[in-house]
C-alpha cells in the first residue's frame, strides 16, 4: 500500500533518502561545525527513512516502555526486598556462598575508575569539540545508571537485554537540539555505558559459576576493557580505509559491513540534527516518540489475565520481547540470526531436556567457549583472510560462499 512510500527506498537499510529514494546527503544540511543549518534544511528538505527500518525504531521504542513496566509488575517487589536486605541478609545462592573464600573487590576500586574516566569522557568531549556540554555527559550517565538495574534484571532473568539506544538518541536530541555529533557522544555514554555494565556483571557472574576470584575477573575485564579499545580502534581505521565503498553500500558484502557506523551515523542526524523537525507531535514521524507510551501499557494485559487464570502460563509470557524484535532484521544481510537460533534450540531445548547433567556441568563452559573462539577467529579472519589490511584471500566457491550475492533470499526475488 506504499505507507511511508515504503515502496521509494531499498527494503532492508538504515540510511537516509530524498523522497524520490536517493541517498540523503547529511552534509548539505550542516555547517561546518556540524551543527543544523535550517536555511540549508529549507532547501533540501526533511529526510525519510525505509519502512523496515522505522519499524525498527517503533519497536525499540515501545520496548523501552514494556522493559519499565515489566520489570516493575514482575521484579519490583524482589529487587527492592534485595535492596533492602542487602547489608542485613546474605544471599542464600550456592554459588555465592563458596566464592566467600575470596577477597571480594574493593568499593575503591570501582569509585576510582568512576571519577578517572568521568575525567577523561569531560576532557575528550571538550577537547574534540563535539558540542556535548559537562551537564549533558553527567544527564547520560544519570540516564544509564536509572536504566542499568532494569534492563541488567530482565537480562539476567531470559538472556535478553536489547539496545536502548533509541531512547538515549531521542533524549539527546530533546535535550541538545540541531548537534548531531553532540547527539553521538551523548548516546556513547548513555547507551554503552549500561552495555559496559551488563558486560563485567555477566563477566563476574561467570566467573563466580566458575569460581574464579572477583579480584581476578575484575583485573582481566578492566584489561580487556583498555585493550579491547585500543584494538578496535586501529581495527576500525584500517578497515575503513580499505573498504570505505563497502561500508558505505546499502547492503555491504559477505563479510564486510557498514550497518552499524551506517545507523549510527543517520540517528545522529534525525535525532541529533532533526529531532524536533522531525519527531515533534504532528509531523511525519511524530508518533514514534509515542510509542514509547504505547510499550508503557502493554504488559499490563498479561499481568493481569495471570492473576486471574494462574496456571494458564501468561507469567512465562516475556512482553518486552514481543514489541522490541518487530524490526530487527531491518539492515543488511541477517544469514546469522538462523545460526545463533540453531545454537539456541540445540543448547536450550536439546541439551537441557535430553544432556540435562551435562547441561548443567559444562552449558556455562560452552558458552564462554563459544563467545572466546568467535572473537578470537573473527579477528584472526579479518586479518589472514578478510582483507582488513587491504589484501583479500578468497574462499572457495560453494553452498555457504557462493558467486554474487551470498543472500538466498536476494537471488530468489531476483
Amino acid at each position: 500500500m506504499n505507507v511511508w512510500h515504503a515502496q521509494n527506498f531499498p527494503f532492508l537499510t538504515q540510511l537516509l533518502f530524498y523522497e524520490n529514494g536517493t541517498e540523503y546527503d547529511q552534509l548539505s544540511i550542516l555547517n561546518p561545525d556540524y551543527t543544523l543549518n535550517y536555511d540549508k534544511l529549507a532547501v533540501q528538505g526533511l529526510p525519510w527513512y525505509a519502512a523496515s527500518q522505522l519499524l525498527f525504531k517503533i519497536s525499540r521504542t515501545m520496548y523501552i516502555g514494556a522493559a519499565i513496566t515489566h520489570f516493575f509488575l514482575w521484579h519490583g517487589k524482589s529487587v527492592f526486598r534485595l535492596i533492602r536486605d542487602a547489608r542485613t541478609k546474605e544471599p542464600d545462592d550456592p554459588h555465592y556462598q563458596k566464592m566467600k573464600v575470596y577477597k571480594e573487590v574493593p568499593v575503591w576500586w570501582y569509585v576510582g575508575i568512576f571519577v578517572g574516566t568521568i575525567a577523561m569522557a569531560i576532557a575528550t568531549a571538550y577537547a574534540a569539540k563535539s558540542g556535548l556540554p559537562w551537564w549533558g555527559l553527567i544527564v547520560a550517565l544519570l540516564f544509564s545508571a536509572a536504566l542499568t538495574p532494569v534492563v541488567g534484571t530482565l537480562f539476567c532473568t531470559v538472556g535478553y537485554a536489547p539496545s536502548i539506544e533509541n531512547l538515549v538518541q531521542m533524549v539527546g536530541g530533546a535535550i541538545i537540539p540541531g548537534k548531531p555529533v553532540a547527539n553521538m557522544y551523548f548516546t556513547l555514554y548513555g547507551y554503552n555505558t549500561l552495555s559496559q555494565a551488563l558486560n563485567l556483571l555477566q563477566d563476574l557472574k561467570l566467573g563466580q559459576y566458575t569460581k574464579i576470584p572477583p579480584r581476578v575477573t575484575f583485573t582481566v575485564q578492566s584489561l580487556g576493557t583498555v585493550i579491547g579499545a585500543l584494538l578496535n580502534f586501529v581495527i576500525m581505521r584500517t578497515v575503513i580505509s580499505s573498504h570505505r565503498e563497502i561500508l558505505l553500500d546499502v547492503q555491504g558484502s559477505n563479510v564486510w559491513s557498514g550497518q552499524q557506523v551506517q545507523s549510527y551515523n543517520s540517528d545522529a542526524i534525525a535525532w541529533g540534527a532533526l529531532g524536533k523537525p522531525l519527531y515533534a507531535t504532528g509531523t511525519r514521524y511524530g508518533f514514534v516518540p509515542y510509542m514509547l507510551i504505547a510499550g508503557l501499557g502493554f504488559p499490563i494485559p498479561l499481568y493481569f489475565m495471570h492473576k486471574k487464570w494462574p496456571h494458564v502460563g501468561y507469567d512465562r509470557v516475556f512482553t518486552p520481547i514481543l514489541v522490541a524484535e518487530l524490526g530487527y532484521l531491518s539492515v543488511g544481510i541477517n544469514s546469522s540470526v538462523f545460526t545463533s537460533f540453531c545454537l539456541a534450540v540445540f543448547s536450550q531445548w536439546y541439551l537441557r531436556k535430553y544432556r540435562a547433567t551435562w547441561f548443567r556441568k559444562y552449558n556455562f563452559l560452552l558458552s564462554a567457549a563459544l563467545d572466546g573462539g568467535t572473537q578470537v577467529m573473527i579477528f584472526v579472519y579479518t586479518f589472514a583472510v578478510g582483507g582488513g589490511s587491504g589484501t583479500v584471500t578468497p574462499f572457495p566457491t560453494w553452498a555457504l560462499n557462493p558467486v554474487g550475492n551470498p543472500d538466498y533470499c536476494k537471488r530468489l526475488s531476483d
